[in-house]
């Protein structure tokens, strides 16, 4: 009896420490993250003389070094980023194409929009209702189609872009919102298997009664699988929203002048290289980009840290 209530004391001992090291942890991972969003909001209001000059980079902004920029001057200098043109030519079944796109700051918010939101829907509805289908239906279809899927985890694709870009230009659709649609019309990936999981432990009883009330497989899959997944839907759509709108490599190679936010703010960094542009003005366009993301996550905080449960019954 002794000895189990000492074995219990030690687990008990075991699991406070793995939670004082894990608490403290994520309270860490937690300042650095604020602490960066921090440091870019001072650095925003910073002019060149105080970062470059005086080397201020961590402290505040000096009052009388950055006094113009006190009052949004960097900012302001932002909208100098937009009005420029962008050309792309490349060769297309042997032939020379130049595509020319002008850069305002309405068709980047659009163009910004679509990219984002278009995408974030496809990579979180196709996967969860692939994913449905594989679990409702165990064929031996749908176990090859898991086993492919778990192969693809594995095998680095970063080989097939180059064959990828010239079959879009083969099929002259490069650079084109709609090629990079085609292009995540897909169900690969991770989500699909966390979809896959949360399908398996789900329930065949509400199935059961909609078959019995008469329902079709169709209907039992709209009306029912997808509205009991919403919470995960909504999860894993906010987390490809946020990587979506933080996205300027995929715009470089599939679509040069369909311009977004992010690939501006990546074009002025670039040029403070050769001076166009300073570092106070690069970290005050991160944090515009960043400011609609810290709104979506506070109104949907609870969709991203809640419980995912479930519940039912028939009437």
């Amino acid at each position: 009896m002794a000895h189990k209530k000492q074995k219990m004391k030690a687990k008990g001992l075991a699991d406070k420490i793995f939670f004082i090291v894990l608490f403290t942890f994520l309270v860490l991972y937690v300042i650095s993250i604020l602490g960066t969003l921090f440091w870019g909001l001072l650095s925003s209001f910073k002019s060149v003389a105080d970062i470059e000059i005086k080397k201020n980079v961590l402290g505040l902004p000096n009052p009388v070094l950055s006094a113009e920029e006190l009052r949004f001057s960097n900012y302001a200098k932002l909208l100098d980023a937009f009005g420029f043109t962008v050309v792309n030519p490349f060769y297309q079944n042997g032939v020379m194409v130049t595509h020319y796109q002008e850069v305002t700051l309405g068709v980047t918010l659009v163009n910004t929009l679509m990219f984002t939101v278009i995408t974030s829907i496809e990579n979180a509805v196709l996967p969860c209702m692939a994913a449905y289908l594989c679990v409702r239906y165990p064929f031996k279809v749908s176990g090859f189609i898991y086993s492919t899927l778990l192969v693809l985890m594995v095998i680095p694709i970063v080989g097939t872009y180059p064959a990828e870009i010239e079959m879009l230009r083969s099929l002259g659709i490069y650079d084109t919102m709609i090629a990079y649609f085609i292009q995540n019309f897909n169900f690969t990936g991770m989500y699909f298997f966390i979809f896959y999981a949360y399908f398996e432990g789900l329930s065949t009883t509400y199935y059961e009664a909609a078959e019995i009330d008469g329902a079709s497989q169709l209907m039992i899959m709209l009306k029912i699988a997808l509205p009991l997944a919403f919470k995960l839907i909504m999860t894993i759509w906010l987390l490809r929203f946020i990587g979506h709108w933080n996205e300027y490599g995929t715009i470089l190679l599939y679509m040069p002048t369909q311009v977004t936010l992010a690939f501006v703010i990546y074009r002025t960094f670039i040029s403070t290289m050769n001076g166009e542009h300073s570092v106070g003005e690069v970290t005050a366009g991160c944090t515009v980009l960043a400011f609609p993301l810290v709104i979506i996550f506070i109104c949907f905080r609870e969709q991203l840290m809640g419980n995912l449960t479930l519940g039912g019954e028939k009437g």
